[in-house]
């Protein structure tokens, strides 16, 4: 969440401040924001897409990533370079995407920003497009941004170690002296990580 922490914007954005359609002051996705995603199309359209495509949150709205990436429109050294139609965009998680690193993420939020700005008149402009590429967050359902391969867990509370030390050793010392001096981790399970609000089975 952008109003979270402060961080200074990259040089291309600056000039990118309002969004073509009314964003909700209130929102937690303005213009400055953009959280990534993978969405699943409810049928809203026609088109030939598979249903778990990339997004960007934008106010009340998802951008459909596919799509844009599709025609072209993410522009810079580094995109300009890729298929428009076998690229990190044109998948079902964002691992690729993820992969790419900070200059490619720097481009394509810089393109982003351009696009969806009361300043550009592409998307704006072109309501085949608007109605392609910008689609109600009702009328679709989140899904899981990555596949998630494997994953560690750290003891970054303090209370939750305590808590963990007195279920493993009853009676015994809770907290062991060397947890205050050195990162504790344990391997952790990918099944266990699901999207938001699903229901958790646990083992018995």
């Amino acid at each position: 969440n952008s109003r979270l922490y402060s961080r200074k914007p990259h040089p291309t954005l600056e000039n990118f401040t309002m969004s073509f359609f009314p964003i909700s002051p209130h929102s937690d996705f303005p213009l400055s924001n953009l959280p990534w995603g993978i969405f699943q199309d409810e049928g809203h359209n026609a088109l030939d897409l598979p249903p778990l495509r990339p997004c960007v949150a934008l106010g009340d709205y998802v951008v459909d990533m596919w799509v844009l990436a599709s025609k072209g429109l993410l522009t810079g050294p580094q995109w300009s370079s890729l298929s428009k139609t076998h690229g990190p965009l044109q998948q079902s998680s964002l691992n690729q995407l993820m992969g790419l690193g900070r200059p490619w993420w720097q481009e394509a939020r810089a393109s982003l920003q351009r696009l969806l700005s009361a300043q550009e008149g592409v998307i704006r402009d072109d309501q085949r497009l608007r109605q392609q590429a910008i689609i109600p967050m009702d009328q679709v359902t989140m899904q899981l941004p990555a596949q998630v391969g494997d994953y560690t867990d750290f003891y970054a509370s303090k209370e939750h170690a305590t808590n963990v030390g007195r279920m493993f050793r009853p009676g015994g010392q809770a907290l062991n002296p060397n947890w205050v001096h050195q990162p504790i981790a344990y391997h952790g399970r990918a099944s266990s990580v699901v999207v938001s609000g699903m229901n958790v089975k646990r083992p018995l």
